[in-house]
């Protein structure tokens, strides 16, 4: 990684078109926070996916800082300096940090997922724990139900990216799906009915977890609820598309046209309308469905 931290819009642009849709419904201030922990994610993401031989090494020691662990002494690089002052002016909480870490490290260690609960946890780990950090970013007071939804929204999100990038995933070597088909026979496009029947159930868990985050945007100030919407919106889309499709993964990544995220975004205006009138929930409520954080137990801000 480079040493300017001032790229971060354009990294978002380049990589995360969904998420740099939504960030127009935001202020400067809040979309400079957003696009800043888009960086800091894709970094550690990339870090992840490469081959070198230093990689869990400097995982370790990204997560060793954040967790404040007097026990470990590993350093950090210099090569890392940058992307902890990157993140540092968000003053986030350090065991959230360290749990997305995990994500990464576990990416980097890869086993194929047995059964839901793995699946679910992992979810946690590399998108609800970005959930609970927008939340901060976005303004969602800690003592409600808010962080719970958030955590939801990303563990959704996740799940439609797995159930597209099935392709892609076992070019690299992974399977997220639980299904016995190894990684090396689905990266030679011989699918099965029970990979196809594996990415179904993904794409219906992640209703009920979009169904919780998007509960959950009441929790959020109004000026910000349209953007958290319209980003569900166009990430639901794209499992909704892969099921139409008939599922059809070996064809690659699935994707939104760009006539497709215009009309979503216009068939959106009413309801990001009523969000920003609608009023907002304070106090302590806790009308969360604690089911769905069940395998999370033990977890930073999980309801359980």
């Amino acid at each position: 990684m480079g040493s300017d931290n001032t790229d971060y819009f354009d990294v978002l642009k380049q990589n995360g078109r969904t998420f740099w849709l939504a960030s127009f419904f935001l202020d400067r201030a809040t979309s400079d926070s957003a696009a800043r922990l888009y960086k800091f994610c894709r970094v550690l993401d990339d870090v992840a996916d490469c081959e070198l031989s230093d990689a869990e090494l400097r995982l370790a020691s990204l997560r060793a800082f954040f967790s404040r662990d007097p026990s470990n002494d590993l350093a950090i690089s210099p090569e890392d300096n940058p992307l902890v002052e990157l993140i540092s002016p968000l003053n986030f909480d350090g065991r959230v940090i360290s749990a997305m870490i995990d994500g990464f490290i576990w990416d980097l260690k890869h086993e194929p997922f047995e059964n839901q609960a793995q699946l679910i946890r992992y979810c946690y780990h590399v998108a609800g724990v970005v959930g609970v950090l927008m939340s901060d970013v976005l303004g969602c007071k800690k003592e409600n139900a808010g962080r719970y939804h958030a955590i939801d929204l990303g563990i959704a999100m996740q799940l439609t990216n797995i159930s597209r990038d099935v392709l892609e995933d076992a070019e690299m070597g992974r399977r997220y799906v639980p299904a016995s088909p190894a990684p090396d026979k689905l990266a030679q496009r011989q699918g099965s009915t029970e990979i196809e029947s594996a990415i179904a159930r993904a794409i219906e868990l992640s209703e009920d977890y979009y169904k919780s985050g998007l509960e959950g945007i009441k929790y959020l100030p109004r000026r910000v609820r349209p953007c958290v919407y319209i980003m569900a919106v166009l990430y639901r889309a794209i499992s909704r598309k892969l099921l139409r499709n008939n599922l059809n993964w070996q064809s690659g990544r699935t994707i939104l046209s760009r006539l497709e995220i215009a009309g979503l975004i216009l068939s959106s205006v009413p309801a990001c309308f009523w969000l920003t009138i609608k009023p907002f929930v304070g106090g302590t409520q806790k009308r969360h469905q604690s089911d769905l954080h069940k395998a999370l137990e033990g977890l930073p801000e999980v309801n359980s």
